[in-house]
């Protein structure tokens, strides 16, 4: 409360020009949402390049609308929730993807926040073509996520791992020694969510041959409890939460084969006292890249371990006199040799090339600024999409640079931060551009930085 009476006062001369210096209630603040900020919601850019897809409401009514970048009036409505109904009732979706095909959907609903990452929803998949909707989880659940082939579906739930396939009515456990502040498999522990980033611990082979999955052992680690003053009568609340110097999850990576249903465990050493931050499949479907890293987290070793029989091998190490940051700012090309990643080996935060087989370590961006992230890797014209204040730290730019370092270009000019959504095939970008007194602005630009259209502007708050 105390955070948003500073901002309101600091606003309150915009707010006033806003209004035309009328009265402001507390209704307009926190009732009528007057100053809340539009954005361009559920904005997903579609496989062909040429389209993208956003939640839009009309009325009472929720509809996933089909836009063409060039042209905004060529739209196509691909659900409405007042026309596909379940057992007759209408569903609000929070959320959504495409399977890899773009034939069906995966809609979450009723969401239900757990922690800062992680989300329960009860989760429905619909068919586009036919208008199928199905409901793909009997209660809550957590990270669903289809197959590459969209054939079967995977969640997490009661601590483990589940495996269905919707249109056979097929369900098989992964897992089955998951519980409650024991074990959990293919969702992460409070540390891991909170310190690393990320809550969904699993991910599917690029071919779908294969699953791998996290699993935690929190035996060992303290409870630390506390109220929940979410009812007239507080609920008391106990999770592993591991203090400084305590015992943390110790954790394992399983590889499941689908096809035959068993699973390897990966060879990531034999100390426990460690923390393994990511994974990442390979181009060739068949080798799982293991992030670990020592507990003083300064050290870092990137593993290769094989699909099939979960044996591993070194083949990068970075150290740290201090600390070393972990991201998802990592990228195999398809030369099935090389890797694009960040490190601040140098002192800055800069993009590297890395080829694993020739031991050779490429700069793509040196500099002495840092780099914010990578955006994206167009591998037909070997282009590295990524943003950075090259300028002034308090800038975010968007800029493309071969794979090999040269020929870079500044495709957002504008003052500011642009926080950059890349769209398949990278002829198109969501760019939401902000200044310190200019509220977001959402660009669709194309490849070569020129904005097309301006998809919200917020004018209302300038």
């Amino acid at each position: 409360m105390q955070y948003r009476l500073i901002m309101l006062a600091l606003l309150l001369p915009q707010l006033l020009t806003a209004q035309g210096k009328k009265q402001i209630t507390l209704e307009d603040l926190y009732k009528n949402n007057s100053f809340a900020m539009k954005s361009v919601s559920g904005f997903n850019g579609m496989k062909d390049g040429q389209h993208y897809t956003k939640i839009v409401m009309s009325g009472k009514t929720q509809l996933i609308v089909k836009y063409s970048f060039e042209n905004p009036a060529d739209t196509l409505i691909l659900f409405d929730n007042s026309k596909t109904m379940y057992n007759g009732k209408a569903i609000m979706v929070d959320d959504y993807s495409f399977s890899k095909d773009e034939q069906k959907m995966l809609l979450k609903t009723e969401s239900e926040n757990i922690y800062r990452r992680s989300v329960k929803y009860l989760v429905y998949t619909y068919d586009i073509k036919t208008g199928n909707l199905q409901q793909a989880s009997a209660g809550k659940v957590l990270h669903p996520a289809f197959s590459p082939d969209a054939s079967q579906l995977t969640y997490v739930t009661n601590n483990n791992l589940q495996l269905i396939s919707p249109d056979a009515g097929m369900s098989e456990p992964i897992t089955t020694n998951g519980e409650w502040n024991k074990i959990i498999n293919g969702n992460c522990d409070w540390v891991y969510e909170e310190e690393f980033g990320f809550s969904k611990a699993y991910d599917w082979s690029p071919d779908g041959d294969y699953i791998a999955y996290y699993r935690f052992d929190e035996s060992k680690v303290h409870e630390y409890s506390m109220p929940m003053y979410d009812s007239l009568y507080p609920k008391n609340y106990s999770y592993k939460y591991p203090k400084a110097g305590e015992d943390n999850s110790i954790v394992e990576i399983y590889i499941y084969d689908v096809k035959n249903k068993k699973s390897v465990k990966a060879d990531i050493g034999v100390e426990t006292d460690q923390y393994i931050p990511r994974i990442k499949w390979t181009k060739d479907n068949k080798t799982l890249c293991i992030y670990r890293m020592n507990r003083l987290q300064n050290k870092l070793e990137l593993l290769f371990a094989n699909a099939v029989t979960g044996a591993s091998e070194v083949v990068y190490t970075e150290t740290n006199p201090y600390y070393i940051d972990v991201d998802d700012n990592m990228t195999f090309l398809p030369d099935n040799s090389s890797f694009i990643f960040d490190s601040e080996l140098d002192g800055f935060n800069h993009l590297y090339r890395y080829d694993w087989k020739k031991k050779k370590l490429t700069c793509l961006t040196p500099g002495s600024f840092d780099v914010a992230g990578i955006t994206g890797v167009d591998e037909t014209n070997k282009l590295l999409y990524y943003v950075a204040a090259e300028k002034t730290p308090l800038e975010r730019k968007l800029y493309a640079i071969g794979w090999d370092g040269k020929g870079k270009k500044m495709l957002t000019p504008e003052e500011g931060t642009h926080s950059i959504t890349a769209v398949t095939g990278f002829n198109y970008f969501l760019d939401k551009h902000s200044s310190l007194n200019v509220p977001p602005v959402y660009y669709l630009r194309n490849a070569s930085g020129k904005i097309i259209r301006t998809l919200e502007d917020n004018h209302e708050l300038v």
